[in-house]
């Protein structure tokens, strides 16, 4: 009589599963089974997003260059609620209990 797979086998071939697929899209994307050229592809594709790009302008070149600038505190700005319009509610029609039915005695035949 064959045994029921326990829970932690689904689990573990799930992650089997899951590695072999990521391994099967890197190996398709280097043209390699080898981990190194992954490394180096993910390298080359990382540092071109590093570099700024042209024609941007970076926020810290434009800050002043004074050193008055660096020693001065920056104040901390204030936020206040925004104001909000008067809203009055709708008015409630008043309910009153239901009068309750006086039972009858039904007529015997």
């Amino acid at each position: 009589m064959p045994r029921e797979p326990r829970f932690d086998q689904h689990l573990e071939d799930a992650l089997v599963a899951v590695m072999a697929a990521g391994a099967t899209t890197e190996a398709v994307i280097t043209h390699s089974v080898n981990p190194v050229d992954w490394a180096r592809q993910v390298t080359q594709q990382v540092q071109p997003a590093q570099k700024p790009q042209p024609g941007s302008t970076n926020p810290a070149s434009l800050a002043p260059k004074s050193p008055q600038a660096a020693i001065s505190p920056i104040p901390t700005p204030v936020v206040s609620a925004p104001a909000l319009p008067t809203v009055t509610p709708p008015a409630v029609p008043s309910v009153g209990p239901l009068p309750i039915p006086s039972p009858s005695i039904p007529a015997l035949p």
